[in-house]
């Protein structure tokens, strides 16, 4: 079975960056993103531009696509590895050894690439959300 961290079928990340530079766009590669709903759904972005997933992860909202991607990249950012946890205007952003997300009021964002221990975080955490533990659950 495939793991979140498998690459893509198509072409190479290094055919990809190339393609779109050529083409003059310095956002030409994305990791990717894997977005769960609060529901539990989990829909898997893969081999878009900065620019195209901004559009399909906030289609319905007049949103600053430049401040998306923006986020978006410096999440991706592998060089960085220090903690982080910040409210920002797009939701909290999440940085750990493991994991690297978005978290939005209705959704979370994780971004690639995935290592094995976000392979086994993944489920216990769907498994949570699916059973309806929420942040109310952990109340002081």
């Amino acid at each position: 079975a495939a793991s979140f961290g498998d690459p893509p079928d198509g072409p190479s990340i290094g055919e990809r960056l190339l393609a779109g530079m050529s083409e003059g766009y310095i956002e030409a590669l994305v990791p990717s993103v894997l977005e769960i709903d609060d529901a539990g759904r989990e829909t898997l972005h893969e081999g878009m531009r900065l620019w195209e997933l901004s559009r399909r992860l906030w289609p319905d909202q007049d949103v600053d696509t430049k401040a998306k991607c923006r986020t978006l990249r410096w999440l991706a950012d592998v060089g960085k590895h220090d903690f982080l946890l910040r409210p920002s205007r797009s939701g909290y952003l999440v940085r750990a050894d493991f994991v690297r997300a978005l978290v939005e009021p209705e959704r979370v964002l994780f971004i690639g690439p995935w290592t094995a221990t976000f392979d086994e975080f993944i489920p216990e955490f769907l498994s949570m959300l699916r059973a309806g533990i929420g942040c109310e659950d952990f109340d002081a």
